[in-house]
């Protein structure tokens, strides 16, 4: 299986346009939400598959250490490289106002209003969303699936890529 024909990057992130951040904005996750929105339109899409998860993006050894960290697989220090190389990527004051935003953020009732098919991702080891994260949203989600990956840490389209695309296109074939 191959990369997803596109990628979208935050504001402040990965390849995005740095000009285009506005703090007052992206305080909040009304400000991301309404990027996804607008460029959906943009596209004209009617179906979308969304793979993302929260993660702040921190600099220097920090960077580093919470990498290998999030990414749970000390046996395979490229995938740590991999997401430190991303964290570092980012403007570092972008990504003070972005973990602020995310990690003071609670959209737990907004749960509940999501009318889509959802697809809920877990790894079986994760520190950053342990299961029962995973379970509370499944539980909270009214259309949902939980699926559970045998994989390690919080990133399992980098650390089990082809697992993840597998049950993202499982699920997805319920819908065509």
């Amino acid at each position: 299986m191959g990369r997803w024909p596109s990628t979208f990057d935050y504001v402040g992130s990965g390849g995005s346009d740095l000009s285009a951040f506005g703090q007052e904005r992206y305080s909040s996750l009304e400000g991301y939400a309404r990027d996804v929105v607008e460029v959906c339109e943009e596209l004209d899409l009617t179906s979308a598959v969304f793979v993302g998860h929260s993660v702040s993006a921190m600099v220097g050894v920090l960077a580093a250490r919470m990498a290998l960290l999030i990414m749970g697989n000390p046996e395979r220090p490229e995938l740590g490289e991999e997401l430190t190389n991303s964290f570092c990527a980012t403007d570092p004051d972008i990504a003070a106002i972005f973990a602020r935003t995310t990690f003071l953020s609670d959209s737990r009732e907004d749960l509940k209003s999501v009318t889509v098919p959802t697809l809920v991702l877990e790894c079986s080891q994760d520190v950053i969303a342990p299961r029962e994260v995973g379970a509370y949203v499944h539980a909270a989600i009214p259309s949902s699936r939980l699926v559970t990956l045998d994989a390690t840490g919080h990133c399992p389209q980098l650390s089990a890529p082809q697992a993840t695309n597998e049950a993202i296109l499982t699920f997805s074939a319920d819908f065509r």
